[in-house]
């Protein structure tokens, strides 16, 4: 039981290690929309690190956090409409898009598990931080989407799609920083 114990205590270095993993998809890929992804991460994981280490977290907690999930989505949706309105050339390896569309896969699986089960036991620092998750996940599956089609649609401008999916993505994050403050009224 120590060991699990441990583990938990140390989650947060998975999202540093996702972070991590991000900026060498980033380097590989010469991506700066993939490095903002990164530093997303790593921001994330730290303030899951302090949620989870806090003395005293309520529900101001979780409604701040939503706030920051709204104004982190609103900021993404203002980048789609700079790709919709002027274009972006994004070109992924083959092997790099299958390592964002696995690391993205992971981290949304988690982030759904994580919230189902920090509700279902009424865990208040728990929930704050999946709801976290689960924003900065759907904001990578609109990543993943743009890696596939840049290497399986070459030579073709797909920035239009992009834009798309990244408002799409962009907004279930912003509904998501939504249910957070709702939530937090609830509490």
């Amino acid at each position: 039981m120590k060991i699990v114990r441990t583990i938990k205590n140390k989650a947060y270095c998975a999202g540093f290690l996702v972070g991590a993993a991000k900026i060498l998809m980033a380097i590989l890929s010469r991506s700066c929309l993939v490095f903002i992804h990164a530093v997303y991460s790593i921001i994330k994981a730290g303030a899951g690190h302090y949620a989870r280490n806090s003395q005293r977290i309520d529900r101001n907690t979780m409604f701040f956090s939503g706030f920051l999930v709204i104004a982190a989505s609103a900021v993404y949706l203002v980048y789609s409409l700079y790709i919709y309105a002027f274009g972006s050339a994004a070109t992924y390896h083959m092997y790099v898009a299958i390592g964002i569309a696995a690391v993205t896969t992971y981290e949304l699986a988690i982030s759904i598990y994580g919230l189902r089960k920090a509700k279902r036991k009424e865990e208040c620092r728990r929930e704050t931080v999946e709801y976290i998750n689960l924003a900065s996940a759907l904001i990578s599956v609109s990543l993943t989407q743009t890696a596939i089609l840049s290497f399986t649609n070459q030579g073709t401008d797909m920035s239009k799609t992009y834009a798309l999916g990244d408002a799409v993505f962009g907004f279930f994050a912003l509904l998501t920083g939504i249910f957070m403050l709702i939530r937090a009224k609830r509490l």
